[in-house]
């Protein structure tokens, strides 16, 4: 499992196959072929380049080795990942819409905003 960072540079959750966790190792969205949604299918944004933008095109999140995108913080070291639970099953997808331009600009949404509205 590979750590998510906020703007801050504080753990916020996990990656690991495609799988978005919480810190605590609860499964809550999926990534497919860029785009993050959760299990219903509803679009939260974009992953990109070890970013994770929301649908305006500014940063939420990002991961060790990120390029492009807003001044990185200096990232936390992360704790030990948590067990993750079983996923659910990504469901099929509308076409997501356009990606917004990407830019050099924190998002005001939270890690938790941007997941969960």
């Amino acid at each position: 499992m590979d750590a998510i960072f906020d703007s801050q540079g504080y753990v916020v959750g996990w990656l690991e196959a495609d799988v978005v966790y919480d810190k605590y190792g609860g499964a809550c969205a999926f990534v497919t072929d860029g785009a993050v949604h959760d299990s219903s299918g509803a679009y939260f944004g974009q992953f990109d380049n070890r970013l994770f933008w929301d649908t305006d095109g500014l940063a939420v999140a990002f991961m060790a080795g990120a390029k492009g995108g807003p001044l990185l913080p200096r990232p936390e070291v992360p704790p030990i990942p948590p067990i993750p639970s079983v996923p659910l099953e990504a469901p099929a997808l509308p076409t997501p819409p356009a990606n917004p331009t990407t830019g050099t600009r924190w998002s005001t949404r939270s890690w938790e905003t941007f997941l969960h509205g």
